[in-house]
């Protein structure tokens, strides 16, 4: 859907890895279904207002 620039990780995300309740596949699974617009459960309403800006 489109490309990714820079990316980095946030205190929490390094804080999850550090208390193993997400690893590498976890995050690269989060990003990919990013990646392919896969927003997870929202309302119909959310969902427009959130991709209309893209």
């Amino acid at each position: 859907m489109f490309n990714l620039g820079q990316v980095v990780m946030t205190r929490g995300i390094s804080s999850l890895i550090e208390k193993n309740q997400i690893d590498w596949v976890g995050i690269y699974h989060i990003l990919n279904r990013h990646v392919r617009g896969g927003w997870g459960d929202f309302t119909r309403k959310t969902k427009s207002s959130t991709t209309t800006p893209l």
